[in-house]
């Protein structure tokens, strides 16, 4: 991933839907963060979307097809999860994501692939989350 993307997901803001709302950013522990993973007996969870693989935008429809595969793949898993959207600081990229207890990183990463994601957020139970590249090395 080359700096300027990796600058652009640095900057921009997370947020899970619940009640009240649960705001974060990379490499920022966030307290909350983890006393949601502590209150679901996890120890890590992965924050992923299906929108715009490859960090190209692509027409809503698609987009949504893909975010409901994304979805169905993570009931059957029987995960539990919370919906949430990501945006950039001007507002310009909006994305709707979910965050997934209890999966780990190296999962997460190949499901992030298998949807065309450059990345994945990968959060420990610190609150921590952490940009890792789904790129191979």
């Amino acid at each position: 991933m080359d700096q300027d993307l990796r600058a652009r997901f640095q900057s921009s803001e997370y947020v899970i839907e619940d009640d009240p709302p649960i705001r974060f950013e990379i490499d920022k522990t966030h307290q909350g963060l983890g006393l949601l993973l502590l209150s679901f007996g996890v120890e890590e969870a992965i924050w992923l979307t299906a929108y715009n693989p490859g960090s190209q935008r692509r027409d809503e429809e698609e987009n949504l097809d893909d975010q409901m595969r994304l979805l169905s793949q993570i009931e059957a898993a029987r995960l539990n999860y919370f919906v949430g959207h990501s945006m950039d600081q001007d507002g310009d990229w909006y994305e709707p994501s979910y965050l997934v207890l209890g999966l780990n990183q190296e999962e997460g990463v190949r499901l992030g692939q298998a949807f065309g994601q450059v990345a994945v957020i990968s959060i420990n139970i610190e609150g921590t989350p952490r940009l890792i590249s789904t790129e191979a090395t």
